[in-house]
């Protein structure tokens, strides 16, 4: 078995997956794993679903750029011998300023890593149920922050027929619009002049750019990086061949998924 640990962070979901108020008895965060539906025989592609529910106004922090509080992570100690993991998968976040000009890209309410997966093939003889185990950590915070940490599991059934749960359906559902497509899907065009990026969208309505912790520094204060026009023009720090733009694009009020930037002059 593979053995895979990576930092993670974090979206509206307590009537659907049954989080209610009780639900966070136990602290503001209420994780779940989750397998996405599909046929589970030898060598099929599936992923996994690393679930949060979280409470009230609290909130959990994307891998990013961040000025304060740490993304989660996870390991995975148990998964069918010879499985093997893609990298995981995060939704966009949303920024937070709090005072003192303190910058944070985060998740409320409710968000979901994917972690693809390739089953081994053959499958383990004489199973009947395949097990998957991680084990997470994470900060949340409100006016205080607070650590957490639990091991989460799903067992699923081998076959093509099998009952798909409906939390799990119902979350890869709700939160698919929010992970990122390649750049080249989104229409977007992006130039540079010297240090500045300009991504040009006529179709945009307000673009958000959100800085990955590989991305330069911006000249402005970085939870500035918004544009209402068809040409949208980040300022970095450095000019020239040291720059790079890397993150997230996001278009807010248009129903279009967020766009993956890795982009230099």
């Amino acid at each position: 078995m593979r053995t895979v640990r990576i930092i993670i962070p974090v979206i509206l979901l307590f009537s659907t997956l049954g989080c209610r108020e009780d639900a966070f008895v136990n602290g503001p965060v209420a994780p779940s794993l989750l397998f996405s539906p599909g046929p589970v025989e030898p060598g099929e592609p599936f992923t996994l679903g690393i679930h949060f529910a979280i409470a009230p106004n609290w909130h959990l922090y994307w891998n990013g750029k961040n000025d304060s509080g740490s993304p989660m992570t996870f390991t995975v100690v148990e998964a069918p011998p010879g499985t093997t993991f893609g990298d995981a998968e995060w939704p966009a976040p949303e920024r937070i300023v709090s005072p003192g000009d303190i910058v944070d890209h985060v998740y409320f309410e409710e968000t979901m890593l994917r972690l693809p997966g390739l089953l081994p093939d053959p499958l383990p003889a004489g199973v009947d149920t395949l097990v998957f185990r991680l084990s997470l950590e994470w900060v949340v915070c409100d006016e205080v922050c607070e650590f957490g940490a639990k091991e989460v599991v799903v067992r699923v059934p081998v076959g093509t027929s099998r009952g798909v749960p409906r939390e799990a359906a119902g979350a890869f559902q709700r939160l698919a619009g929010r992970y990122p497509v390649p750049l080249a899907e989104s229409g977007a065009q992006v130039a540079w002049d010297g240090g500045r990026m300009i991504v040009r969208d006529e179709d945009a309505s307000s673009i958000v750019f959100y800085p990955a912790e590989t991305s330069s520094p911006f000249a402005p204060p970085y939870h500035d990086e918004r544009s209402e026009d068809p040409a949208f023009v980040v300022p970095f720090e450095t000019e020239g061949t040291d720059v790079r733009a890397s993150g997230v694009l996001v278009w807010e009020g248009k129903n279009r998924p967020p766009a993956q930037i890795d982009s230099r002059p």
